[in-house]
């Protein structure tokens, strides 16, 4: 803000701008909370902490984080999934037709509402009532694809921009991980099934 003055120098007003950080400052406060739950965790301790939080911070539903199991992209297996409140059982699922098949094509995807309506073919959207969506690809150290970190809402999304830069961050910490537990499952493959061993 600054002074307003007139012809002899006094103080007639002031001229200023007000800006709402509420968001900004919710956002960075969402991102310090998320951070500090995940920080030491690791592996299916990682994955679980992960979805419960993104799940709690952001007021939705449903959050997991999903692995490709073939090579031409066609089911994924879900890692974690987070279930109304609650760790639910894991899942496989066909991809194509699905937003998670936009996720891999486009990159992050978003659908704040309406979602039903833009997939009317897939069973999970109509089973669990699902109006809003939001993916983001993982991706391994070679640049290629090895899962999805997602979340989805029974109501339209409150913040749509918030939940896409979270979803961002964290999916790249969500890729490292996966990566890291691909490698031990190949590396204990490689010691129970080597001959010399």
């Amino acid at each position: 803000a600054t002074a307003v003055y007139d012809e002899e120098g006094r103080i007639t007003g002031y001229r200023g701008i007000i800006r709402d950080i509420t968001e900004q400052k919710r956002a960075e406060e969402l991102m310090q909370e998320i951070a500090m739950g995940i920080s030491a965790a690791t592996g299916e301790k990682f994955f679980r902490t992960l979805v419960q939080h993104l799940a709690t911070a952001l007021g939705v539903d449903y959050a997991f984080i999903s692995h490709i199991t073939s090579a031409i992209c066609e089911k994924a297996n879900t890692e974690i999934f987070w279930n109304l409140g609650a760790i639910g059982e894991s899942f496989e699922y066909e991809i194509k037709g699905t937003p998670c098949e936009q996720v891999l094509t486009q990159g992050a995807c978003l659908f704040p509402q309406g979602v039903q309506k833009k997939f009317p073919n897939q069973p999970l959207l109509k089973d669990w009532n699902i109006e809003s969506y939001a993916g983001t690809p993982l991706f391994d150290s070679d640049e290629k694809i090895n899962g999805i970190l997602v979340v989805m809402d029974r109501k339209p999304l409150k913040n749509p921009n918030l939940v896409r830069a979270l979803l961002q961050i964290f999916g790249v910490r969500a890729a490292a991980e996966l990566e890291r537990k691909r490698i031990e499952e190949e590396i204990r493959f490689l010691a129970f099934h080597d001959p010399l061993t």
